[in-house]
């Protein structure tokens, strides 16, 4: 029997005028991600809740995370919701902040949050049934390992520092020798398909790898956070107080690689899909999967803004409804 399974989503609302002054005060601080993708509002949060209570009506609690903001249609007095502001858990020192790795590396914290729990951006969404055991079996998280190349710095792209900067925590700790050796059945699963093969080739390799990352949500243990905490706390702190997302960060997926460099997981195959949205055509993919619960769930990552957005915005919001009409509980 699993233990009690929580929530974590991270929300925010960038046509609210305050939370618009509040970033231009602290805005325009150099080697920082401060684009316009980044704020985009796809106002379909609500789609959100209601997959939850559709595909994962087992889910215990869910905790809404925000700097304080409270959509108009939410039910605050629903039982399985939980809001939790920046402040509830994150230093007053660090605050305000409008960057989600400042956000998400002390989640750990929140209050009355479940040992288990999964972690979502507002951009994951349950599209099918999951049951409690896609998440964790026996208490231990279900998750896809991979090696891939290590990650190299593309001065364009603050992902590739973030990534990097994880490397360089995991491989302070771990060898490539001690990941594979020690864990060498949890690595190398035929049915992981070509990710099987991929690190087939890059464990032989000499020098650093990287490690695959789905981009879907991300079940954890509380444990998994604080025992990094209590290695590189320093480092973590430095990631809490920078406002914007910065080349400097670590992300959470610091705390997932560490956990697969010990082999604390169930192995399973990625059954998710991951969506890089660009037109219309990329929007009507995502609309077909929705509709036809062609996965358990996606991500759905826009590369575009302006018009664009407005357009792609608009055919997935309506595949959402048509898949998801009736209010949830969390709706008031």
């Amino acid at each position: 029997m699993n233990k009690p399974i929580d929530f974590v989503v991270l929300w925010v609302d960038c046509n609210d005028a305050e939370w618009q002054k509040e970033k231009r005060k602290y805005s325009g601080v150099s080697e920082v991600d401060n684009s316009v993708i980044r704020y985009q509002d796809w106002e379909n949060l609500k789609y959100w809740f209601r997959s939850v209570e559709k595909y994962a009506p087992w889910v215990n609690c869910v905790h809404l995370v925000t700097n304080g903001q409270v959509p108009e249609w939410l039910n605050t007095e629903c039982p399985k919701l939980n809001l939790v502001k920046h402040s509830d858990y994150m230093p007053s020192a660090a605050l305000p902040t409008f960057n989600s790795n400042a956000i998400e590396v002390g989640i750990c914290d929140i209050p009355a949050l479940s040992k288990c729990f999964v972690l979502f951006n507002d951009d994951m969404f349950l599209t099918a049934p999951v049951s409690e055991e896609y998440y964790f079996k026996n208490g231990v998280p279900v998750d896809m390992v991979g090696f891939i190349s290590a990650p190299q710095i593309n001065h364009d792209n603050v992902f590739s520092f973030l990534m990097k900067n994880n490397n360089d925590v995991i491989f302070s700790h771990f060898t490539r020798k001690e990941i594979v050796t020690d864990n060498v059945m949890m690595w190398f699963r035929p049915w992981y398909g070509k990710t099987f093969l991929r690190s087939l080739i890059y464990a032989l390799k000499k020098g650093r790898v990287g490690f695959v990352i789905p981009h879907l949500s991300t079940p954890y243990l509380k444990t998994d956070f604080k025992r990094v905490w209590d290695k590189e706390e320093e480092k973590m702190r430095a990631t809490q107080h920078n406002r914007f997302r910065s080349k400097t960060d670590l992300t959470h997926f610091l705390f997932r690689n560490w956990r697969m460099s010990l082999g604390e997981f169930v192995p399973r195959k990625s059954k998710g899909k991951y969506f890089s949205v660009e037109n219309t055509d990329d929007a009507k993919k995502i609309a077909s999967a929705i509709l036809k619960n062609k996965y358990p769930e996606i991500c759905i990552n826009e590369q575009c803004s302006g018009e664009t957005f407005e357009e792609i915005k608009k055919i997935v919001n309506s595949a959402f409804e048509q898949k998801l009409p009736q209010k949830s509980m969390f709706e008031r």
